[in-house]
């Protein structure tokens, strides 16, 4: 006689308690004197206009986005602050299709607002500014990691890699191709 599987409901329940019975176990074992000393130090860093970096692959770019938008909240005294801390998250994660309304709210401001302030903070809106660094990004990806141009076209936010060479051959001179085997 075969025996009945449970239901996948009870089935997820029991995995989510291994789970997080498991969380437990680690979060009980870390040395939460040294995340607190590296959360402080990052803090002061920040505090004293520092570059902070923060890099991640996957979720933990992810974790890194949302560290940087951490660090801006409330920290509007000199008036550019947040909109660093806004510029440090785009950089964090530049494949993420960013909406200025969305930029606007993590800097605590109007989307009006934003564009004026941003602008006149570096020159550029941010959405020029997130062309660019998605461009960049993508030339150095084609440079340093040998990838192919649509590969580039992706990185950079391109659907289609000839609207991507448009963009690119405007912003550095020449065509993808042709500026990556400039640099072999």
């Amino acid at each position: 006689m075969k025996t009945a599987n449970p239901p996948v409901k009870e089935q997820y329940i029991l995995k989510s308690g291994d789970y997080l019975s498991q969380t437990r176990d680690v979060l009980a074992r870390l040395d939460h004197g040294l995340i607190d000393r590296i959360a402080e130090s990052i803090w002061q860093a920040y505090q004293r206009g520092r570059t902070v970096y923060l890099f991640g692959n996957g979720g933990s770019a992810s974790l890194a986005s949302h560290l940087a938008c951490d660090l801006g909240k409330g920290t509007m005294a000199d008036g550019q602050r947040r909109l660093r801390a806004v510029r440090d998250t785009m950089d964090a994660d530049l494949r993420r299709p960013w909406k200025i309304s969305e930029l606007a709210r993590q800097a605590g401001i109007s989307r009006r607002s934003f564009n004026t302030h941003f602008r006149r903070a570096f020159g550029m809106s941010a959405s020029q500014y997130l062309r660019i660094r998605r461009l960049e990004s993508a030339r150095d990806a084609l440079v340093h990691q040998g990838v192919s141009v649509n590969d580039a076209a992706y990185l950079a936010g391109y659907n289609n890699p000839a609207n991507f060479a448009t963009a690119f051959r405007r912003r550095f001179g020449h065509a993808p191709s042709r500026y990556r085997s400039q640099q072999d």
